[in-house]
């Protein structure tokens, strides 16, 4: 069982969601999420503090053999934030492993303070740490997502409950899968490791989930502030 750990800058919950809704997908599938929202009637989107929100990231910006160049035929000037996602560029070069295909930079708190220092809009991100697997909680703890810890951070509370895209749940094979999302604290994030660990082993089940590429990619997250 693997205990990675580290810090990301993420959206707010309500900003995410948001920028969610105005996506042409959502529009375009309307009626579908109105559904879904009734469905999860006891679940507030805006109030969803897990991993599977938008990341703040580098793009455009990456390293190659030291040199900070950014992705062919991008438009620089559609990004907001240059300077800090260049310093996040940085440090992902850093800290990804080299001997991986798994995209899991972890970055240390003093790390992320500084890109976060950076960000002209603050007021719309937070900073928080993140430990896969991590049973005990503090005072600091948010809740516990299911997902990946790193790449997309896909979360399988988000994709079935809050703003789900590729892989919606089925309203005809859901029944346990609600019964535990109804235990989901005020962050829509679960309260403990076991009530965490027994939805992802439900979640797995189901023909209509995402499927791990290998044992454990599906993991435990604990959420903390800083």
């Amino acid at each position: 069982m693997t205990h990675h750990s580290g810090h990301i800058i993420i959206l707010r919950p309500d900003v995410d969601q948001l920028k969610f809704e105005s996506l042409d997908h959502f529009q375009k599938h309307k009626d579908e999420y109105k559904k879904l929202r009734e469905h999860f009637s006891f679940i507030n989107p805006k109030n969803y503090r897990g991993t599977g929100r938008t990341h703040f990231d580098g793009n455009p910006f990456y390293i190659d053999k030291g040199v900070l160049l950014s992705w062919p035929d991008t438009n620089i000037n559609s990004f907001d934030n240059l300077k800090a996602r260049r310093l996040f560029a940085k440090y992902e070069d850093a800290n990804t492993p080299i001997d991986t295909l798994d995209d899991l930079p972890f970055y240390s708190l003093q790390e992320m303070q500084e890109v976060f220092e950076l960000i002209d809009n603050k007021q719309d991100y937070e900073l928080l740490k993140i430990s896969e697997n991590k049973v005990t909680v503090s005072g600091k703890t948010i809740g516990f997502d299911i997902g990946y810890i790193g790449g997309d951070f896909f979360s399988a509370i988000a994709d079935v409950a809050i703003k789900p895209m590729w892989h919606p749940p089925d309203f005809d094979d859901m029944e346990d899968i609600k019964q535990q999302l109804k235990q989901l604290n005020k962050f829509c994030v679960f309260d403990t490791y076991e009530q965490a660990r027994l939805y992802r082993q439900t979640y797995l089940t189901k023909e209509w989930s995402e499927k791990e590429m290998s044992d454990g990619q599906i993991t435990i997250i604990q959420i903390e502030k800083i």
